[in-house]
């Protein structure tokens, strides 16, 4: 019978200031496993199944901000959480220390200011090609950026040689990312550049005073016109004279009724 205690079992997840577990975008990075042996590269999730995430977390230790998803150099390690936890706490104590001894006034030395959230400014790029759930997963990292108040730069582009998506996706790409900074408090700072379907970057930030707001207004979608059946009836009419003039006869206007003529009789033939 396992006498591991029923904490020890299973931990609570670690914060950490890189992305971790489901957080990871990248396609196909390379795995280090728990012991720091290089294990190769792998889909992402491949490596995501293949661990318990009651002991452990995987952490995405370098290429999150300089390369694309896509782009190969990405490195995942894992890491015990139990070793997070120690390190974490041997973090909080060095920041307390080096708290208590900013508080002393030195002569001749200058308190450092600490680096608030919004000085800090995150990069994430996405593909319009990119599916649904990828799209989701890149839109939560996004999320836990603007929850920190820091600037995050968004820049959406096609892959090389990706031809131009569907307008109707595109369309429906930007309502889904519309709708999440609108809830998320993601509002721009300065001017989008680019073009939907191109390159589009937007820069985004929540603000102090940012509050959840009222359900978004859905776009108002204009219905068709209803159809006037006696305009539709005299089209049909029109166009079936027409049809008829073409396959030989025609009809003959004159002073009283309508009469038609046959072909033959209107080029003056005998029968």
């Amino acid at each position: 019978m396992d006498s591991t205690p029923p904490h020890a079992q299973q931990q609570s997840n670690v914060e950490t200031p890189f992305p971790y577990d489901d957080e990871i975008t990248a396609y196909n990075p390379t795995y280090i496993d728990e012991t720091g042996a290089l294990v190769g590269v792998y889909p992402i999730d491949q490596i995501l199944r293949a661990y318990d995430r009651n002991k452990y977390h995987l952490i995405h230790i370098s290429g999150v901000d300089r390369l694309t998803d896509e782009s190969e150099g990405h490195i995942v390690r894992l890491f015990p959480k139990s070793l997070l936890l120690e390190r974490l706490e041997a973090e909080r104590r060095a920041e307390r220390e080096a708290s208590n001894a900013e508080d002393v006034d030195l002569p001749g030395f200058k308190k450092k200011k600490k680096k608030s959230g919004k000085d800090i400014t995150k990069e994430v790029q996405i593909s319009w090609g990119i599916d649904k759930n990828d799209l989701n997963t890149h839109l939560k990292k996004i999320g836990k950026f603007l929850e920190k108040g820091n600037t995050v730069e968004v820049m959406i582009a096609r892959k090389k040689k990706q031809a131009k998506p569907p307008q109707a996706k595109l369309d429906e790409m930007m309502e889904i990312i519309e709708e999440f900074m609108y809830y998320n408090g993601g509002v721009d700072l300065k001017k989008r550049s680019g073009e939907v379907g191109t390159q589009l970057t937007m820069v985004v930030q929540r603000p102090d005073d940012w509050v959840l707001p009222p359900p978004r207004p859905k776009k108002e979608v204009k219905e068709d016109e209803p159809i006037d059946e006696v305009e539709f009836e005299k089209l049909q009419k029109e166009r079936q004279e027409r049809i008829e003039i073409e396959q030989g006869g025609r009809v003959q206007e004159g002073t009283g009724e309508k009469k038609h003529v046959p072909a033959w009789q209107a080029r003056g033939e005998v029968s």
